[in-house]
Formats: C-alpha cells, structure tokens, sequence
C-alpha cells in the first residue's frame, strides 16, 4: 500500500459535537491506499500495527519498517471504519499503537480521541494558537493524550522543552512519573536516549550519557541508528513565575480550575508561560499548550 502524504489543498473539513468550528482535514487519498480498502463494512476496524518478532535481525527489513512507521507519525494515516473514511493524524497513529497509559495497556480505540487530536493537529498547524483548553468530564482520557503530546513533540523536535504543573507538585510528580513509565515502555524505534536512568525522578533528558573510555573496545560504542536530541521533560511546583525565561516547546496544567489564587494566580502564571512559548518576546509561536480540568455536572 502507497504510504500516504499530507497535504492541505482540498478545503476538507468535519465537524465534531463539543467543538465550535469545522474541524480542517488532509486531502484523502485515492480510495484503494485507504487501510481497510476492500473489506466487508463489519471487517472495518482499527487493528495495531504489528512489529515483527526478530526485526533487528534483518536490518533491509528493519530500516523499510522504521522508515514507514517514522511516515505515518509525521503523516497520520487514513482508514475505513465502518464504511467510513476516518483520518488518523500521526500522534493519534502512535497513541493508539505504542503508548502505554497509565493502566498499563495500550489506548482503546474511541471516536472520541481520534476527534481530540484531529482538534489537536489544528491547533499545531495555526501560528497564532497557543493550543487548547480543554475542560472536560472525568475519566475520559484527556491527561493522558496530553502528556502524550508534551512527549510526542519533545521526542520529535530537537532542543524542546516539556514543562508541567498541576494542583499540587505531588500531583505533578504523579504525572511525570506517567510520561517516564509510558517512555520506557516505547517500541526501541520511538524511544529516545536517556543520559541517565530510564526511571528518573524530576528531570528527563535526552542525550547521550557521558561514557568513560577505559579501552580500546569501549571506544567502539554507538548509538546506531539514534539521534541525540536535546530536549528534556520536568515539572514544577504549584508556584507564580515557574518557568519564567525559558523556552518551551510544550507545558500542559492540570486541573487549573482548582487551583486557588493563594496557591497559583493561573491567569498571571499564564502570563509568563506565554512567552516561554514564543522567541522574540512574543513575535513568533514555537511552542504550545494544553490545560485539562474536570467540571462536574
């Protein structure tokens, strides 16, 4: 099957209940490049891509299937669900598949999520958009997505930065600690190199450890096939002015809707954050944001 690129020329959009404007899509491709193309309406589902058992064994095979997989995070791919073209985007291609949530198990597919990054991806793709709000019921999943998406575009673009907070630090600590445990149980072709343990405790960051050359034999060591990114996950504590000055390529809140003014001004702490997400004071946008918060009803 023709790997699929993404393009916007078509003018394709959708509409999903809960969200105020269409929702812009990809040109499709031709019909018969469409995963699913050809099967009975009830054979129409998402199903995981497989990874060969022993795929480092055969490193022609191995290089065509990491290309592909590479692909498809950068493209997302199309597929018919139930008689129906549905548009994966490529972190929503990389969720479902690879990421382990924080019950240990990887994602169940939903229309829900597959709408959420849909909503995501314009996000990404607007310059004046500092991302999204997203205020939501409990138990839906959306923490999840969203530390996905700090993980995914930190992961993706070199010298990034992934900033947290929430309610508390230990609530912070809780999240990070969801990102260090779905990282490490990332298939070896997504997962970045760590400099120190694949467990830390407060900062994750992703270069190359320094080696201590002891012999000639040791001086041989590389890391095939990786790439030295740069970039690094933390959190802070529930406090005004975290992360003033720096430049983040994503911070996610949680639970801002309960945060006290004594604990946090979330409107002024959002003031600082803003900037961390621009470079020329403000003039251009490089990063971007997600706050998730329950409501009840």
């Amino acid at each position: 099957m023709k790997l699929y690129v993404k393009r916007y020329t078509e003018g394709r959009t959708t509409t999903w209940r809960g969200f105020e404007r269409p929702v812009e899509l990809p040109d499709m491709p031709n019909l018969k490049d469409i995963v699913n193309y050809g099967r009975s309406v009830r054979l129409q589902k998402f199903e995981r891509t497989i990874v060969p058992e022993n795929l480092h064994l055969d490193p022609k095979k191995e290089e065509e299937f990491v290309k592909a997989e590479w692909h498809k995070r950068l493209n997302g791919v199309w597929i018919y669900i139930k008689g129906e073209p549905v548009y994966l985007t490529g972190p929503a291609y990389v969720f479902f598949n690879y990421w382990y949530t924080e019950a240990g198990s990887l994602p169940d597919f939903r229309m829900e999520a597959v709408a959420w990054f849909q909503i995501w991806d314009m996000a990404l793709r607007d310059p004046r958009c500092y991302g999204i709000l997203d205020i939501k019921g409990r138990r839906c999943g959306d923490t999840e997505k969203s530390l996905f998406c700090g993980w995914e575009l930190v992961t993706r673009y070199r010298h990034s930065w992934f900033g947290m907070q929430n309610t508390t630090e230990k609530d912070a600590a809780e999240n990070f600690d969801r990102v260090v445990l779905s990282n490490r149980a990332m298939v070896y072709f997504f997962k970045p190199v760590l400099f120190d343990s694949d467990m830390p405790k407060a900062i994750m960051e992703m270069k190359f450890p320094a080696q201590k050359v002891h012999s000639e034999k040791k001086k041989k060591v590389k890391y095939d096939r990786k790439v030295e990114l740069n970039s690094k996950i933390d959190y802070k504590p529930t406090k005004l002015k975290k992360y003033d000055g720096k430049r983040l390529r994503f911070y996610h809140l949680d639970e801002p809707g309960k945060i006290t003014p004594s604990e946090m001004d979330v409107v002024k702490q959002w003031g600082i954050v803003k900037l961390c997400l621009t470079k020329t004071n403000g003039k251009y946008l490089v990063g971007k944001s997600i706050w998730t918060t329950t409501v009840e009803k």
